[in-house]
């Protein structure tokens, strides 16, 4: 397994379907060691805490095997990494490979699987489509 991208977000006001939604899902790719903390990584916010972050959510992963998957699916030009709202883009670290339990080290960081990886709704802001969670 390899982290192909690091990526961050800071909570945005976003209007969707008529409403004005506060989000963390549009992370962006950066360059350099982030130091990672029991709540998030640096340069990183949950827009919605009640939901997102804390000790059990603090680092979400995607991997580009999924990547590939939507891109069969999805028309769209851009694929950049973040776009699934993940702080960490992975090679190799699938799904179904990955179990509860399991401690992951990344340079100085050990991060553990906690809870499996559930969508949130505003995915379908990040896509402008009403049924990506589906």
């Amino acid at each position: 397994m390899k982290i192909v991208s690091l990526n961050v977000g800071r909570p945005e006001e976003k209007e969707w379907q008529g409403k004005m939604v506060r989000t963390s899902v549009f992370k962006k790719p950066v360059i350099g060691r982030r130091r990672v903390s029991l709540t998030n990584i640096e340069g990183d916010e949950q827009a919605d805490p009640r939901v997102h972050g804390g000790i059990n959510k603090a680092v979400y992963s995607y991997d580009t095997f999924h990547y590939e998957h939507w891109k069969n699916i999805l028309q769209r030009d851009d694929w950049s990494y973040g776009l699934f709202g993940e702080n960490l883009t992975t090679e190799g670290l699938i799904d179904d490979e990955v179990r509860i339990g399991n401690i992951y080290k990344l340079g100085t960081a050990k991060l553990q699987a906690i809870q499996p990886r559930f969508p949130c709704v505003k995915i379908n802001v990040r896509f402008g489509l009403s049924d990506m969670i589906e």
